[in-house]
This record gives structure tokens, sequence and C-alpha cells, in this order.
């Protein structure tokens, strides 16, 4: 979930956006979600993905495009692109 917040300094007409991305619950996030989390633009995203040059693996669900939120973290650790198949070893339970 992204949270949209304007933040306003008195006596400023600068008006400055702030975006919370909420991601903890969801095994997967979206192309957007996971640009903002890294800090680009969402079409600048999308351009590496379709290069093949984004630095994790995109799932394309439907015509949804979804990266694991695990391999996302496994970047932002090492700083090192993930390949595509690549295990994390976290567990991951479904309720239905």
């Amino acid at each position: 979930m992204i949270e949209n917040e304007l933040t306003e300094v008195p006596g400023d007409t600068t008006r400055i956006e702030v975006r919370t991305i909420r991601v903890a619950n969801h095994a997967t996030i979206s192309l957007a979600e996971a640009a903002g989390v890294l800090g680009i633009h969402r079409t600048t995203a999308w351009s590496l993905h379709k290069r093949g040059d984004f630095p994790v693996p995109v799932l394309k669900i439907g015509s949804k495009l979804r990266v694991v939120r695990a391999h996302l973290q496994l970047f932002l650790e090492t700083g090192e692109p993930v390949p595509s198949g690549t295990r994390t070893g976290e567990s991951v339970s479904f309720t239905i």
C-alpha cells in the first residue's frame, strides 16, 4: 500500500510529497512500488525491465508486473543484481 502525505513548511510555498510504502505483509509488490523503494521513477523501472536490466527478477502475473519482496531485500542488502531462479531461504506461509 502506498500512502501519500503532503507536508508544508510555514512561510514556504514549496510542497513536499512524502510516500510511505508498506510492503511487509506481501510476498510480491508491484514494479511501481519496487521503483519507489529503489528511489527511481516508475518509468525508469519499466525501461530497465524492458531492457532486461532491472536488478531483480520481474514476474508477469496476468497483466501485472510484480517483484518478489525477498529478492528486492536481497538486492538492497548486497547491491548485487539478483538472477532469476534465486531462492532466498525465506519461508512463506499462506492462509486461505
